[in-house]
């Protein structure tokens, strides 16, 4: 079939700058397959880049093999009038797939109806065509009544088997929420120095240890390096403020490495990205899945500050961030933590305990939420009220736990 619907020229490109950038395609995960591309050396380049990117190895012409003109080619094709991101052109690739199956589904059809079949059968044929292909246009989204039961058991069955969700680390929290599960966006708010980034790196590490997939942290507030620095604080049991300031005896300077060493082994993977999007996030998280062979978990650091560029006001520019968030944790099958600042208009209450209300920008955070935590100290202070304000599947209320000033750690 020579009429088939396709476009060299946008597959070309795509190629060209996937070469060119390598680190886009992770973020292509989920939404492109090599079976969209209709050009046989495409197809093949395609494949060959997601293998390579699982395995950490280097993307160019020459590791990818093939036909390495037909790469030099579409790397020379991609000049100022290929500018749009590479989602835009992955799109186009797929739509395109979509309409040879049409094409293709259509073909079938004829030749059936031009069989000796019956027209129960016919009829039947016809029917699984278009489901299959329906199935296809939606990526599997759209569950008939059988197939949303049939998923139900199996989530039930997981329960039954010891796989009831992460917990948190902390004794007190974890006896009044409910473990964590995939899909679950939990928020942790609170204003500045309160403890939000000490909190989330503490669920990171237990999330870390109990469990064999990898924990994502996208860190756009603080630098991986000031993130060790209170890891090798809290787990060497050293005085934070010895660790930023270099100034470790001999006994500190064995705790700290053996710290680091403790944190080289766990599973924890870091996005440092000031400048990070959603965008970013979800190629992050594509990823440590395929070179890690899975993701347990993503910890964003923090909501607000993703640079989602957009020309809405900031309050429509939250809200598109928080409903990605929460569309990420969906689509990966992991729970996100994500922190998140409060109004200023909570310190000018006489009870400065968060409200729903209090979180920033956005009202589409709160119905996102599964889970929403707010955190209460006052500075200088080491006891640290944290209140359950949403619970989508359980219990609110309020939980005392300790800080630890030295060690950036917290206790209960």
């Amino acid at each position: 079939m020579t009429d088939l619907p396709y476009s060299r020229e946008t597959e070309q490109a795509l190629i060209g700058r996937l070469l060119l950038d390598p680190a886009k395609i992770a973020q292509l995960q989920g939404v492109l397959r090599g079976e969209y591309f209709h050009v046989p050396e495409f197809r093949e380049a395609y494949d060959q880049m997601v293998e390579l990117t699982r395995k950490a190895k280097s993307v160019d012409v020459v590791t990818l093999g093939g036909d390495q003109q037909v790469l030099f080619d579409a790397i020379r094709e991609v000049g100022a009038g290929y500018t749009a991101p590479v989602e835009e052109y992955a799109t186009i690739v797929r739509n395109l797939w979509f309409k040879r199956q049409i094409v293709m589904m259509a073909a079938r059809i004829s030749r059936q109806a031009n069989s000796d079949s019956g027209s129960e059968e016919l009829l039947a044929g016809v029917s699984e065509e278009v489901s299959r292909l329906s199935t296809d246009a939606d990526g599997g989204k759209l569950l008939s009544p059988v197939q949303a039961v049939n998923e139900y058991r199996k989530a039930v069955e997981a329960r039954a088997t010891g796989e009831p969700g992460l917990s948190y680390g902390l004794a007190a929290l974890d006896k009044l929420v409910q473990p964590a599960k995939g899909g679950d966006m939990i928020v942790i708010a609170a204003r500045p120095s309160v403890g939000k980034s000490a909190l989330a790196v503490q669920i990171a590490d237990h999330w870390a240890k109990v469990q064999s997939k990898p924990i994502l942290f996208a860190s756009l507030e603080m630098s991986v390096n000031q993130l060790l620095d209170r890891e090798v604080s809290r787990v060497g049991n050293i005085d934070a403020s010895r660790v930023t300031r270099g100034n470790l005896n001999l006994e500190e300077s064995a705790a700290a490495e053996e710290a680091l060493r403790y944190r080289s082994q766990s599973n924890i993977w870091y996005l440092d990205d000031p400048h990070g999007t959603t965008a970013t996030l979800r190629g992050a998280a594509a990823k440590v899945k395929m070179v890690a062979g899975g993701i347990g978990g993503i910890i964003v650091d923090y909501l607000q500050i993703l640079k989602d560029e957009t020309k809405e006001s900031e309050v429509q520019r939250v809200t598109r961030i928080s409903r990605n968030l929460k569309a990420i944790a969906r689509e990966f099958d992991v729970p996100i933590v994500a922190l998140s600042q409060l109004n200023r208009s909570v310190e000018l209450r006489d009870d400065k305990h968060p409200k729903l209300y209090d979180l920033r920008e956005s009202g589409a955070i709160e119905q996102d939420a599964d889970l929403v935590m707010g955190i209460w100290r006052e500075l200088g202070t080491e006891t640290v009220e944290l209140d359950i304000l949403k619970n989508r599947q359980g219990r609110v209320g309020r939980v005392t736990l300790s800080f630890d000033l030295e060690r950036v750690a917290f206790r209960g």
